[in-house]
């Protein structure tokens, strides 16, 4: 197990006064805001890009792009043209940037 950085540090990051606590509150936001776009950004791509069943794709009338994923594409190379190739890459990519954030 890591030991942590002790006391001496933790009060070296406490708020001393009320600007500094509202700014690490607004910080906070920030967060919670930008955790709420990327959850956003990760349904909006798995129902409209992927095709997956979900609120943003019934929400398009289930209108989709119908990427298969890259597994797919590798398995069976022939049956797909270049243009979805090219989409099923990027599309992965924002996939798994979105999933680490």
């Amino acid at each position: 197990m890591p030991y942590g950085k002790g006391l001496d540090y933790l009060k070296t990051c406490e708020a001393k006064d009320d600007e500094a606590l509202a700014r690490s509150q607004l910080a906070g936001l920030k967060l919670f805001v930008l955790a709420l776009i990327c959850g956003l950004g990760m349904g909006l791509l798995l129902g409209w890009v992927f095709g997956e069943d979900n609120a943003y794709r019934r929400a398009l009338g289930g209108w989709t792009l119908r990427v298969a994923r890259i597994d797919d594409m590798i398995a069976t190379p022939g049956d797909y043209p270049i243009w979805k190739c090219w989409v099923s890459i990027y599309a992965e990519l924002f996939r798994l940037v979105l999933s680490l954030g």
